[in-house]
C-alpha cells in the first residue's frame, strides 16, 4: 500500500510527542471530597508532585471489558 509506512512513521511520532506536550493538560484544584478518574486505555496520566504540605490519597481500580476503538 502506497504511503503506509509514512503514515506510521507519522503516527509513531505524534504518539511520542504528545505527553511532552505543555498545553494539553487537565489540572484540578483539589479540595476536600473532591475524586477525579480517568481510563488508562485511552489517556496517559502524570501526576504532578506540587500539593506539598497536603497529601492525596490514591486508589487503583481495574476494570473488565472492550477495547476502545
Amino acid at each position: 500500500m502506497d504511503g503506509l509506512f509514512a503514515i506510521h512513521d507519522f503516527m509513531i511520532a505524534f504518539k511520542h510527542q504528545v505527553p511532552e506536550g505543555k498545553h494539553e493538560k487537565f489540572r484540578v484544584r483539589w479540595e476536600p471530597d473532591t475524586v477525579v478518574f480517568w481510563d488508562n486505555r485511552s489517556v496517559q496520566h502524570y501526576a504532578a508532585s506540587d500539593y506539598y504540605p497536603d497529601v492525596r490519597i490514591m486508589e487503583r481500580a481495574s476494570i473488565v471489558g472492550t477495547r476502545p476503538t
